[in-house]
């Protein structure tokens, strides 16, 4: 069993509150920052020299949504990011942006697993 990655009780307690609904609205929501963080780490030419307003925008909304969900590493992961603004070139951003998005995806598999509360 791998460790949480987020907490449970208050997942559950967003769960039973939103249903099946909000679940469903969390994975979606998450999927749509890391696709927006992916493409603007490997297609955007202003990452070359720190982040973007998009980046920005994304590593915000992304830790907005793990503070809700409890999940504390990936708020972690996206307040250094967010830290590293426009004094760091391409290669520390992109590897501070890979830790958020591996962090990211273990919350979302996470969340994936959590039973329909409906069922």
């Amino acid at each position: 069993m791998f460790p949480s990655r987020l907490d449970t009780a208050v997942l559950a307690s967003l769960v039973e509150m939103g249903g099946e609904e909000l679940r469903l609205q969390l994975l979606a929501d998450l999927r749509a920052c890391e696709d927006g963080l992916k493409t603007l780490c490997c297609l955007s030419p202003e990452t070359a020299t720190g982040t973007t307003p998009q980046t920005a925008h994304l590593l915000h909304t992304l830790r907005g949504i793990a503070m809700t969900i409890g999940a504390a590493t990936l708020v972690q992961s996206c307040i250094e990011a967010e830290n590293l603004g426009h004094a760091v070139g391409r290669a520390a951003l992109v590897q501070s942006l890979v830790a958020v998005l591996q962090e990211c995806a273990l919350v979302r598999a996470q969340i994936e697993q959590c039973p329909d509360v409906n069922a």
